[in-house]
């Protein structure tokens, strides 16, 4: 095969967040470290626990981890649902679960926020709106909060899911 060399990018550097009670593990550790064993993945997870938020965040560290996020954070966000639910089966009270790896989620946020402005200068320019490829709730979020105050567009989304989209308009003067 013939590739083409990669472009060196500054990398991003993102602070793990800190939270009073990191010793506590998650209930869904021993699920997600046999699916790892299962998947062959050479990684490790440790999980960050925030009781006053409800949180458990789950870091996966390893030579093979960036093989977990599949296109577009597609296998993470499978894997972080399944953690979900067995993380929050039998319990009274809902905990969210997020997975990440090599800070996917930092950067992708990051970049759905350029993307999003940058249609919105288009939006803007053109007068006309633009229909943005299907997205899961988390990345539409993204969308409609990165838009919410610019005074030129607004955002709406359109659809049903897996197929919903956000579409960025002119707003109405």
């Amino acid at each position: 095969k013939n590739q083409k060399p990669r472009e060196k990018r500054e990398p991003v550097v993102i602070e793990p967040p800190v939270y009073e009670d990191a010793e506590t593990p998650c209930k869904a550790e021993p699920f997600l470290k046999e699916v790892l064993r299962i998947m062959e993945v050479d990684a490790t997870c440790k999980s960050i626990k925030s009781d006053a938020e409800k949180t458990e965040c789950m870091l996966i560290e390893g030579a093979d981890a960036a093989l977990l996020i599949g296109r577009r954070g597609d296998t993470l966000d499978a894997i972080q649902y399944l953690c979900s639910l067995v993380a929050n089966k039998g319990e009274k009270e809902y905990t969210r679960i997020t997975i990440d790896t090599e800070n996917y989620r930092k950067k992708r946020e990051a970049t759905l926020s350029s993307l999003a402005k940058r249609m919105a200068g288009k939006v803007a320019k053109s007068g006309r709106e633009i229909k943005l490829e299907p997205m899961n709730p988390y990345e539409r979020r993204i969308l409609h909060y990165t838009l919410q105050s610019n005074p030129k567009v607004e955002t709406i989304s359109e659809g049903e899911d897996p197929f919903r989209c956000v579409i960025i308009r002119p707003k109405e003067k």
